[in-house]
């Protein structure tokens, strides 16, 4: 068995396709990360193609957390077009 084709934490096992998703549920939400921050080395990575990672990483969501995260990555699409809120009077 290779090395990541099973993986153990809290006393449950997660294995083969398993993996597969949370892998890449995990990139969808770093490099969102980076967005939010506005990494300026992220080149190739926007929430269209956070969107669609993040999508194809549903499998298993017995609570709907993963669906929920696709709609706050679909509003943060929309608010990043969004001008900045002027706060220069601000108090």
């Amino acid at each position: 068995m290779a090395a990541l084709d099973k993986f153990e934490a809290r006393g449950s096992t997660v294995g083969g396709e398993g993996i597969r998703v949370a892998c890449k549920l995990t990139a969808a939400v770093a490099g969102t990360a980076q967005l939010l921050r506005r990494n300026p080395y992220i080149e190739d990575f926007d929430f269209d193609r956070a969107i669609d990672i993040a999508n194809d990483a549903k499998g298993k969501d017995e609570f709907g957390y993963r669906a929920e995260f696709v709609q706050l990555l679909r509003l943060a699409k929309v608010a990043d077009k969004q001008k900045p809120l002027d706060q220069t009077g601000a108090k």
